[in-house]
């Protein structure tokens, strides 16, 4: 599988627009036959989100891996020592530079909250449909009832910056940097070097959107679809406890093309606690379906 087309690219392309490609190629990549993605949450969370019509969006530093983002900064670093054999001395320089500002041991991403221009927030959901690591991680302390929203993530898109699958095979990840460090290196050879700075600032930028997407192996189960909104100085960013997060509206007419009940609550005779909820936000119950997951609760 090639992740970067080189049939995109001209030599006359601005360095700006052919990054916009290769970021472009990427986003494509990892959206490659998404249909539905679900939303996993408990039956309070789900009123909350039919009331407000707006989904969560959290501060991507404060997710559940401490690597988050930093992660392909540190698989970059591990491919330094081959790259400086093949490509250009100060490109890998740059290269090496852009690394080292994640891989500090004291790194935490945003630990300054003031650093609006690199906050990115995401709103996690799954490509897997009924997902027993999914519902006890997010339903554990809810008595395991609640319920996935399926929808289509084309209808959440044009209010975003961008979305897709995570990746998380390690052999795919270097892959993918493999690709866009060699096709960045023939370009780079090819530019005006007084534009280093601007150039090397627009490769960082790319590999940052990338890194949204990257994530260690052990995370796997998750199957993770995210929805990624850059912040700016005009949102407004709300504090619980220490977590910062943003709400975004979305139209939620014809937005939930599913519903997915837990195992537990899939289990109940009576449903009428869920099906009270989504019927007082007008949720079709013809999208209500059941857990096939013949879960026990100890």
């Amino acid at each position: 599988m090639n992740y970067i087309d080189t049939n995109l690219f001209s030599e006359t392309d601005d360095y700006l627009i052919f990054f916009d490609k290769q970021l472009t190629y990427f986003l494509n990549y990892i959206n490659k036959n998404t249909k539905l993605v679900y939303h996993y949450t408990s039956n309070n969370v789900i009123k909350e989100i039919l009331k407000s019509s707006s989904f969560r969006f959290s501060n991507i530093s404060q997710l559940n891996d401490y690597c988050e983002f930093a992660y392909l900064f540190t698989i970059l670093s591990e491919r330094l020592e081959k790259y400086e054999f093949y490509y250009d001395k100060i490109f890998c320089q740059n290269l090496k530079k852009i690394c080292s500002e994640y891989c500090d041991d004291e790194y935490v991403y945003i630990g300054n909250p003031k650093d609006i221009e690199r906050q990115y927030y995401i709103s996690s959901f799954s490509c897997s449909k009924d997902n027993l690591s999914l519902w006890t991680l997010y339903l554990k302390e809810k008595d395991f009832m609640g319920a996935n929203i399926g929808l289509n993530p084309l209808k959440l898109k044009p209010k975003l910056d961008f979305s897709g699958k995570v990746i998380y095979s390690k052999t795919e990840q270097v892959k993918i940097l493999d690709d866009f460090i060699k096709i960045s290196n023939y370009y780079y050879e090819k530019i005006d070097k007084n534009n280093l700075e601007y150039y090397f600032g627009d490769m960082h930028d790319v590999l940052r959107k990338y890194a949204v997407f990257f994530k260690h192996p052990s995370f796997e189960q998750e199957h993770e679809y995210r929805f990624v909104y850059h912040s700016s100085t005009t949102d407004t960013i709300e504090d619980k406890d220490g977590k910062l997060f943003i709400d975004i509206k979305f139209d939620f007419d014809n937005l939930i093309e599913d519903i997915v009940l837990s195992p537990i609550q899939s289990q109940l005779v009576e449903k009428e606690a869920i099906k009270n909820i989504l019927k007082e936000y007008n949720i079709d119950e013809t999208k209500i379906t059941d857990s096939d997951i013949p879960f026990v609760k100890n």
